[in-house]
């Protein structure tokens, strides 16, 4: 029996592109700041880091619970 989280398909793959385009827009903000750094690339690098990290906490919490409910 699965007691999972209740996300839909769609959210899932929502989730994941939003972390994919998040991962790709710090790897950018990085790549761009080697000689010089914007104030706009340091605020999307700075905006990208905190939701990725966010996100990533969430989704500990997340599996946590899910695991919690298998045992």
């Amino acid at each position: 029996m699965y007691y999972g989280c209740c996300m839909t398909i769609k959210e899932e793959n929502f989730l994941i592109t939003l972390i994919k385009i998040l991962i790709e827009l710090w790897h950018l903000s990085i790549k761009k700041s080697n000689r010089y750094q914007s104030q706009s690339l340091k605020i999307l690098q700075k905006i990208s880091l905190n939701i990725l990290t966010d996100t990533t906490k969430n989704l500990y919490k997340m599996f946590d619970w899910v695991n919690a409910r298998y045992i």
